[in-house]
C-alpha cells in the first residue's frame, strides 16, 4: 500500500472513531507517524466523521418516523378509548398515565443537529489559521 493509499485509509478509518493503535496494527504504519497525520489531516476525518454520523442520523431518522407514527396512533387509541370510558374507573387512570408517557416520548422525539461540513476550501483556510495563529486575531 503506498503512502497515499495509507492516508486515505488512515483518514476514513480515523473518521470513523478507529484508536491510532487499532489503525496502526490494521494499515501497518508507526504510531508516530499517525500522530502526524491526525494533526495534519484534521479536517478531512473531520469531515469523515461527519459523513459517518449523518449516516447513523439517517437511519435513526426513519426509526424516529417509525417511533413518532406508532405513538402517535397509540396516542389516538388511548384517546378514543379514554372518551369511551368513565374517568372514575380505575382502569382509565392506567389509559391516562398512558396517554400523558406517549405524549411524553412524542415530544422527546425531535431530530438531532445536522452535522456542519466544510468545503476543501474552507479545510485550507483554517489549516492556515492553524499554522498561523495571528491570521486568527482580530482586532
Amino acid at each position: 500500500m503506498k503512502d497515499i493509499d495509507k492516508q486515505k485509509k488512515f483518514i476514513e478509518l480515523r473518521g470513523k472513531n478507529w484508536s491510532l493503535q487499532r489503525i496502526a496494527d490494521e494499515i501497518k504504519v508507526n504510531k508516530s507517524t499517525l500522530i502526524k497525520w491526525n494533526k495534519d489531516f484534521k479536517y478531512e476525518v473531520s469531515n469523515v466523521h461527519h459523513l459517518e454520523l449523518e449516516a447513523l442520523y439517517e437511519q435513526h431518522k426513519m426509526t424516529t418516523e417509525h417511533q413518532i407514527k406508532y405513538l402517535g396512533e397509540l396516542q389516538e387509541k388511548l384517546l378514543t378509548e379514554l372518551k369511551n370510558r368513565d374517568l372514575t374507573d380505575v382502569k382509565s387512570d392506567k389509559i391516562l398515565d398512558m396517554l400523558v408517557k406517549t405524549i411524553e416520548q412524542l415530544e422527546n422525539l425531535q431530530p438531532e443537529i445536522q452535522p456542519t461540513f466544510r468545503t476543501e476550501d474552507e479545510i485550507e483556510y483554517q489549516k492556515d489559521r492553524d499554522r498561523n495563529p495571528l491570521l486568527a486575531v482580530s482586532f
